[in-house]
């Protein structure tokens, strides 16, 4: 289990760097709008279940903030030439304030 941790927090260090450098815009748009559902998910159902939801992952409730918030910056700097992924990074970061 322990090596399997790792290769996650590997892997979302990864995705983090893939969309700061490499992504193209199109990648951006479907990424951000993947994790910005998951993240809406995760708000919804933290406010019907509470702090239970953290059970569910693999990931602790601060690497999950950590890969969230991470994710959030790189929409947000991104989101200099794009108004959608602004829009993407700025409603993951006030959803990340209210779920972690």
């Amino acid at each position: 289990m322990f090596s399997f941790l790792i290769f996650c927090q590997a892997r979302k260090k990864n995705t983090v760097h893939f969309l700061q450098h490499e992504a193209t815009t199109d990648q951006l748009l479907v990424s951000g709008a993947d994790k910005l559902d998951n993240l809406r998910s995760i708000h919804y159902d933290k406010a019907r279940i509470g702090k239970e939801i953290w059970s569910r992952f693999n990931a602790s409730k601060d690497q999950q903030a950590w890969y969230y918030q991470a994710i959030a910056a790189v929409l947000k700097e991104k989101g200099k030439d794009n108004a959608t992924l602004a829009l993407f990074g700025k409603e993951m970061k006030a959803l990340c304030k209210q779920v972690f």
